[in-house]
């Protein structure tokens, strides 16, 4: 049962991929839509940005940095019909763990706790569409090598530790305590968790077809001797 979801799942997003690499103008449109979006989400880390030192700077916005790759990445799928396979594993990791996370987790909370208005109910909608977009980048992570899991894994573990103990995620600290309280530090816990064995799902996935791939070539070249 799940196989055969997992299988219409993929196929599902292979269709997206074949649509887009048609009409490869909606990769530049993406690209473009981008660039505002990754400015505006910037803007809304720099109060918090500038207290840390230069070496911690990076992991604190962390939606602009996802954004900034997602960008990249367009830009890549477009330029090159293909995407670096260590940065279209970070666009998937992040895109659904970070989406997720907001969709599901933060701001239904802040929902619950404040009421709707357009702005919250806006932002699920965006964070949902991360979801999609870093899902639209898994047909590149099959060509990933295991290195590219561990920088990805380090990156994510890394940034995990930092956002708990030193609190460079925004999100740890401002408008989250009031209803995730001592909970939040679980939240995290459980977004890094999540994050890493996902990966490991990724490398146990693409790893077995790359094995039976190179089963099947090995095969063909000994009936083709024989």
């Amino acid at each position: 049962m799940l196989r055969k979801t997992l299988k219409h799942f993929g196929n599902f997003f292979e269709k997206i991929n074949t649509f887009l690499e048609k009409h490869r103008y909606l990769l530049l449109i993406l690209f473009l839509i981008h660039i505002p979006i990754t400015y505006y989400s910037y803007n809304t880390y720099i109060p918090f940005i500038y207290k840390w030192s230069w070496y911690l700077k990076i992991f604190v916005p962390t939606c602009t940095i996802v954004l900034s790759l997602f960008s990249l990445a367009f830009l890549q799928y477009f330029w090159k019909r293909k995407v670096n396979s260590t940065l279209a594993l970070y666009c998937v990791i992040a895109g659904v763990s970070y989406g997720s996370i907001m969709t599901f987790v933060l701001f239904p909370a802040q929902v619950d706790y404040y009421g709707a208005n357009f702005y919250r109910v806006s932002q699920i909608f965006a964070h949902f569409m991360m979801i999609i977009e870093g899902l639209l980048f898994l047909k590149f992570v099959k060509f990933a090598k295991l290195k590219s899991y561990f920088i990805v894994g380090f990156w994510f573990i890394l940034k995990g530790i930092l956002d708990v103990t030193l609190k460079t995620s925004s999100y740890v600290y401002r408008n989250y305590d009031y209803f995730l309280s001592g909970v939040k530090y679980f939240v995290y816990l459980g977004l890094v968790l999540f994050q890493i064995s996902f990966l490991f799902l990724l490398y146990f996935i693409f790893s077995k077809k790359h094995k039976s791939r190179e089963n099947s070539e090995d095969n063909a070249d000994v009936l083709s001797d024989s």
